[in-house]
This record gives structure tokens, C-alpha cells and sequence, in this order.
């Protein structure tokens, strides 16, 4: 009798990259990825105010065929289960939840965080996180345990011509099975053990469809270059591919520097922490519900194994097809 309580949706997800890094030798190094991705989104209707919500990710590689989530074994990954709750102006998420930066489209974080989140206001958005925050699955900042997690991000509001916001993010411990980077104690990664992030983020729409958005951050901790401590992202975006209307698109170009341990996980699929360059992009609904995804990378890697800034490159084509 509680079926109808509960929504399902889902898409299957295929990604093909190509991702290039110059390493000592003067050669460059190729990996790449070639899966297929099934995904189910459950929602349950608790009450007039309460939702319960899931992610369920299922992983398939196509060059060896194998189901590869958890290992060889291809197990279904509960990648995210969480409690919402909205009152008038007041949104509480409660459990394992996404969380992606607002006030900069997701340059800082895009990622889950283990814990609680409150954003409240009506022409000014405050949204505070505490939590959990895994890095041994982040590939953009150096450690492999668990952080603390607590931020506080203010936003204006979206639907104007011009919006800008700020926020504050406190990231501690992690760094205990770090690799060392920077510094000479292995439980100090980068000569701090902690980052305090700063941020801020602008945007601009000279027309309905024609958009400029801008970001800069800073992490006031460690004693390193410099160069790592700094993040910043310059996008210019043209209309976007909206799901249910066949033939939209959007294209875009943008000027990203997202230092080592200035950023926590960004969104980008084309580039990662610690690389600086330009993307440029477009999507494309080929039919209702049918979306295909293009982005080019080509710039420096901030640190590498050849010393100093390396060339990268990365080409990242996604289709992905929603139920």
C-alpha cells in the first residue's frame, strides 16, 4: 500500500575520456575511460514536508567487460541516502548528501558530504554544512582518511540579472596516510593539517541566454608556492541543453585555475585540482530525455613529476539517457 508513496527515477550513463599528462620522460601518459553507468533515484514521500531520497550507482567497464563498482565484484553502491524537509524558506537535509557550491557552479565542491546541511532566506540564501567528508575517493586533494567538514556559503538571488555570494569552508584532518607533497611531515601534507578556504563568486546575464560567471578562492593555511593556495574560474555560457526540449544546446568557454589545495572537489568533468587552462564545451538533447555532452581540456598540470607546470590535455564525451 506504500508503492505510490514512492518515485523512481534514473538514467543509464555512458562516458568515454581520454585524459594526457607529460610526465619526466618528455612523454606523455594516456588513460583512459570507457563505461557504461545505470543509476536509480528514489524518492518516498514521508509527509507534507518530509522526502526520503536515494542514489543507487551501478558501474560497467566496456573494454574488459567487467561490472566494476566495489571492485570486480560489481556491487550496487548506495552513493547517497538522505532525509529533506521544506518549510516556507526553510530547507534541512539530514543523512549521506550532495552538495555542489553554489555561488561558483561547483568549482569548489561537487561531491558527498556525511552529515547535515540548513540553507534559510529568501533574497539572501544562507546554507550551512557540517559533516564528514571522504578523501580517500578524491582524486583533487592529497590524504586517504576521513575529514571534518564545515561551511557556510551566502548567496543572492539566482533569478537576477546580477548575482554574488561568498562562503567559508573548514576542512581538518585526512591528511594522516597523506603522500607527502609539500612538506616533511607525513601527517601535514602540505605543512598545515587543515584547509580554511575563503570564496567568492559573481555573475552576470546580458540577455536571457548569455551568461558570465567568476570565482576566486583562497586557503589561508600551509606553508607552500604560492600557486597551490589559489583557485579561480572565468565561464562565458551560451543558452544550455534543457532535458525535455529536443534540439537545445548550450555551449560554453571557460579559463579555470584550480590550485592543489585550494579546491576540495570540483564539478568539472574535463579537468581536476591542481591543473590550471581552458575548457570548451557543449551539450545537445538529441531527443526528450536523451542528452549528449562534449568537453575539451587542454593546460598545465601545477605540479609534476617532470617539475614545474606540465602539459595536460583531457577530451570527456558523456551520453546520457533519463527515465
Amino acid at each position: 500500500k506504500k508503492v505510490d508513496n514512492v518515485k523512481w527515477n534514473g538514467e543509464l550513463q555512458y562516458t568515454y575520456s581520454s585524459d594526457r599528462h607529460k610526465k619526466s620522460s618528455g612523454h606523455a601518459e594516456k588513460t583512459n575511460l570507457n563505461e557504461v553507468l545505470f543509476r536509480l533515484e528514489p524518492t518516498a514521500q514521508v509527509n507534507e514536508h518530509w522526502a526520503v531520497k536515494a542514489r543507487i550507482d551501478y558501474h560497467t567497464d566496456m573494454d574488459s567487460s567487467k561490472n566494476v563498482t566495489g571492485g570486480d565484484n560489481g556491487d550496487l553502491v548506495m552513493d547517497r541516502a538522505w532525509a529533506e524537509g521544506e518549510y516556507d524558506n526553510l530547507e534541512i537535509k539530514l543523512g549521506k548528501l550532495a552538495y555542489i557550491t553554489s555561488l561558483d557552479q561547483g568549482m569548489m565542491l561537487d561531491d558527498m558530504v556525511s552529515g547535515g546541511q540548513v540553507t534559510f532566506g529568501k533574497t539572501v540564501k544562507a546554507t550551512i554544512t557540517a559533516g564528514r567528508f571522504n578523501m580517500e575517493n578524491n582524486g583533487d586533494l592529497t590524504g586517504t582518511g576521513t575529514a571534518n567538514f564545515q561551511s557556510i556559503e551566502l548567496n543572492s538571488d539566482p533569478e537576477k540579472r546580477f548575482t554574488i555570494g561568498a562562503a567559508y569552508y573548514h576542512v581538518s584532518g585526512g591528511f594522516e596516510s597523506a603522500d607527502n607533497w609539500f612538506g616533511t611531515d607525513t601527517n601535514k601534507a602540505y605543512n598545515a593539517d587543515s584547509l580554511n578556504i575563503w570564496e567568492i563568486g559573481m555573475g552576470y546575464k546580458f540577455t536571457p541566454t548569455f551568461a558570465l560567471h567568476a570565482a576566486y578562492a583562497k586557503n589561508t593555511q600551509g606553508d607552500v608556492d604560492g600557486k597551490h593556495l589559489k583557485s579561480y574560474n572565468v565561464e562565458l555560457d551560451y543558452k544550455g541543453a534543457e532535458q525535455e526540449n529536443k534540439g537545445s544546446f548550450g555551449i560554453w568557454a571557460a579559463y579555470r585555475y584550480l590550485g592543489n589545495v585550494a579546491t576540495i572537489h570540483p564539478t568539472y568533468d574535463a579537468m581536476a585540482g591542481g591543473q590550471k587552462g581552458w575548457e570548451v564545451g557543449t551539450a545537445y538533447t538529441f531527443d526528450k530525455n536523451i542528452v549528449g555532452t562534449l568537453r575539451y581540456f587542454k593546460g598545465k598540470d601545477l605540479m609534476s613529476t617532470a617539475g614545474g607546470d606540465q602539459d595536460a590535455s583531457k577530451l570527456f564525451g558523456r551520453v546520457e539517457f533519463f527515465f
